[in-house]
């Protein structure tokens, strides 16, 4: 007879991009509160745990080779968060789009469906303001609309959860921003500031964990939920960094001349018809020639 701490008793969720900044933090928080975590990434989460197993697979050799039974919850987080990234290899796109498509595909043939919980971005709001939509936007765009056709058609229980600037009070990414601008004040370097009017939307990782374990309670049951922060301007997280440092960096506001970009090109306009183009007018010949009379 099993206990109730026993692996077999404890309910299963699978973690893509477990390695990453947010993905370890689930994975610890999910083996904290007693699931039992299987982690899928190409890099090693380095986390001992025997309520934890990794596979060092990509997503598509994961879910195409593995059938694993009485799975909870899938919750996938794998793809690069940096969207500048995406501007120099937009193909990676392609890639959060595929991966998805298998995700679903995979609970699809499943006679148990898992629960899926998948994280997105506001970058698709602050594109869609800007009228300007970029190819990480438009990923997580296409991925939410079609996991939004199979959880109709296909009886999938889906989470959309969108982050903004994600923090932790220890170890925070070296390529985030936030690290950088801590980093160069308390070397107190020079730093250059390209729009001295974005506003950051810092949201604690914490905070992240603890709504995906709602999620996962039921306490929750919408199936779009905003993981949002307050805004804050970079001069003036500069200045409370400079401040609690004691940094003498210099913030210098880079000139970027703005070119105007027509946007003609992309109204949409009818291409105009000839009254002897139009349909009705040409339906009886059509007739004549599919009848042969």
């Amino acid at each position: 007879m099993q206990s109730k701490n026993s692996t077999l008793n404890k309910k299963k969720v699978i973690v893509t991009g477990a390695a990453g900044f947010v993905g370890r933090n689930v994975v610890q928080k999910l083996i904290s509160e007693n699931y039992f975590v299987i982690s899928i990434d190409l890099k090693n989460p380095r986390i001992r745990s025997k309520n934890h197993k990794y596979f060092k697979l990509s997503i598509k050799n994961f879910f195409l080779r593995k059938k694993l039974d009485n799975i909870f919850a899938i919750i996938h987080l794998a793809s690069d968060p940096r969207n500048n990234y995406y501007l120099i290899k937009p193909e990676l796109a392609l890639e959060n789009i595929s991966n998805t498509f298998l995700i679903l595909n995979y609970i699809k043939s499943l006679k148990f469906k898992p629960v899926l919980i998948f994280s997105s971005t506001k970058q698709i709001e602050i594109d869609t303001l800007a009228k300007n939509m970029g190819p990480y936007a438009l990923s997580k765009k296409f991925s939410e609309e079609i996991i939004v056709f199979y959880s109709k058609n296909f009886g999938i229980k889906s989470h959309i959860i969108r982050f903004t600037e994600v923090f932790s009070m220890y170890d925070n990414p070296q390529n985030k921003a936030l690290k950088k601008l801590i980093y160069k004040c308390s070397k107190n370097e020079d730093i250059l500031v390209d729009d001295k009017n974005y506003n950051f939307e810092f949201i604690s990782i914490e905070v992240i964990c603890d709504g995906i374990i709602k999620i996962l309670k039921k306490k929750i049951y919408s199936r779009f939920i905003n993981f949002y922060g307050d805004k804050l301007n970079i001069l003036t997280l500069l200045k409370k960094i400079k401040k609690i440092l004691r940094s003498n960096s210099k913030i210098k506001l880079n000139k970027i001349s703005k070119k105007k970009v027509s946007t003609k090109i992309n109204k949409e306009v009818r291409f105009k018809l000839k009254k002897t183009d139009l349909f009705t007018s040409r339906l009886g010949e059509l007739i004549k020639n599919e009848t042969g009379n």
